[in-house]
């Protein structure tokens, strides 16, 4: 189900089935309070709620829809950064979620790397997939930090780390001629 709703009413008005496996509200002024109506959906495997009002408080409340495998909160602008990170690293490893998006999103580089080692402790549990986005905001050392906090990780825990500006880092690092510059830098004339 994909709906515009922009208030606790319509979407009361709009789910009216409470055995729904899929529901998106993306781009909707629907806030964390309007959001916890959905806790009752049994269910629900995939939630989509990006674009919307939240701050993040709902996260612990939603993380916990038995059923639910899959969530999407990309580009929250409303999004309290501190607040999702502390209710997903407590939450997330107590649920049986699979894939998050968390794309468009600014997290700090440290709350990256927070994020992405509570998503390889949850793979013994079936978590697969944590979507970072663009992470345009972040400087080359920091790209780089991340890609270390990843690597240390992936061989005894496959979860996928999905970001364009993170591939794009490792298909430079792998490069041949890229590595070569590394090992060899020249100096200037």
């Amino acid at each position: 189900m994909s709906e515009r709703c922009n208030s606790l009413e319509e979407l009361k008005k709009r789910i009216t089935d409470k055995n729904y496996k899929a529901i998106t509200l993306n781009d909707n002024t629907l806030n964390d309070k309007d959001l916890l109506y959905l806790q009752s959906l049994m269910y629900l495997e995939d939630l989509s709620i990006a674009a919307t009002d939240i701050t993040g408080s709902c996260l612990k409340d939603l993380l916990h829809i038995p059923g639910l495998r899959k969530l999407d909160i990309s580009c929250n602008e409303s999004l309290n950064l501190q607040v999702t990170l502390e209710v997903l690293t407590e939450h997330l490893p107590q649920t049986h979620l699979a894939e998050l998006d968390l794309s468009g999103n600014p997290f700090d580089c440290i709350s990256l790397v927070l994020l992405i080692s509570t998503a390889f402790s949850c793979a013994h549990k079936g978590f697969k997939r944590l979507a970072l986005g663009n992470l345009e905001h972040l400087e080359h050392t920091q790209i780089d930090l991340l890609h270390q906090a990843i690597q240390s990780q992936t061989a005894s825990n496959p979860v996928i780390i999905d970001s364009p500006t993170l591939r794009a880092y490792e298909e430079y690092l792998f490069n041949p001629q890229n590595m070569k510059q590394l090992k060899n830098p020249q100096k200037p004339s």
